[in-house]
Parts: structure tokens; sequence; C-alpha cells
């Protein structure tokens, strides 16, 4: 016996269609489902639509030409965009000459070097500052137990030597107290 699948698939279709569709329970879940999927779906195009649309109108904004006038309206000056206005603010700030001991504004040549240079100057001198710090105190960490350990052998050395008694610690039975 052989099954014809082309003759069962409809039947078994129409079948789970008439269960589900008198099961108000599965009913509803598959409505709720089907909604919150087409909800998330009209969101992220939405949300891309606008996102491409935003960012359009920011770059026509930057890119748009103007020119500066003056008090009364007249022009003053070349045609510009609000994207190279903002270059050369921005590289006028990080060249401008600031003083190399705190990064004020200067106009002494001998004192100056760019703000650029001030700012990794100062974030570079922190954090070796930092390690330093770290460093130095490891160090001297160190040769505090090393310098302790020292004592220690030589106290007990010299101790030895004074008393010829072999304690319990000469018997390895107990611990020295200056090396715990």
């Amino acid at each position: 016996m052989q099954i014809n699948v082309e003759t069962i698939l409809p039947l078994v279709v129409e079948k789970v269609a008439d269960e589900i569709m008198s099961d108000g329970d599965i009913r509803d879940a598959i409505r709720t489902q089907i909604s919150k999927r087409v909800d998330a779906l009209f969101a992220e195009t939405a949300k891309a639509q606008i996102e491409a649309v935003i960012q359009s109108s920011i770059n026509d904004a930057l890119d748009r030409e103007y020119c500066a006038a003056d008090a009364f309206g007249q022009r003053s000056g070349p045609t510009t965009t609000i994207r190279r206005k903002l270059l050369e603010i921005a590289s006028g700030y990080w060249a401008q000459s600031v003083s190399k001991r705190d990064g004020t504004p200067t106009s002494n040549a001998y004192d100056a070097i760019s703000r650029a240079e001030y700012v990794m100057m100062k974030v570079c001198g922190e954090q070796f500052s930092e390690q330093m710090k770290q460093h130095s105190v490891n160090v001297a960490g160190a040769l505090k137990d090393a310098y302790r350990g020292h004592v220690a052998d030589l106290l007990d050395k010299m101790i030895g030597e004074i008393f010829r008694v072999r304690s319990a610690q000469d018997q390895n039975k107990a611990t020295n107290p200056l090396k715990a």
C-alpha cells in the first residue's frame, strides 16, 4: 500500500485548520504571535527608514553652503559649509599654542607647544606616573620581604651562637616566629 502525499496533505491541512479555529486559546495565541511579529517587522523597517532620512538631512545640512553676514545682513566673507567651518574650528583648537606648564593659551614661543602635544604629554605623563608609583610600591615590598628574611636569618644565627642549646626550633619541631 502506498500513501499518496498529494491527496493526504490537503486533508491534513484542512483538519489542522478546523482544530485551530475551533480552539479559542490556540487561535488567540496565534493571533498574538502574528501581531507581535508584524509589529517587530514594522518597527525595524520604520527605524531603518527614519535613520536614513535623519542621516541624509544631517549630511545635507552640514554640506549646504552659506556665507557669513555682518550685523547689517551684508555678506562678510567667502562661502563655506558647516562641515568645513567645524573642521577649521577643531583644527585651530588643537593647533593653538599653549603653555607647556599649564596648557593655557600663550604667545610666548619659548614656552609654547600645540594643544594636541600638551594633551598627549599630560595623558602619557599621568599614566607613566601611576605606573611608576605602582612599581615603587612593588619594589619597596620586595625589599622589605628580603630584608626581613635576611634579618631573621642573622638573628637566628646570632642567637644560636649565644645559646649553645638545641631548641625545638633547632630540631625542626617548631617554626621560627620571625619567618612566619
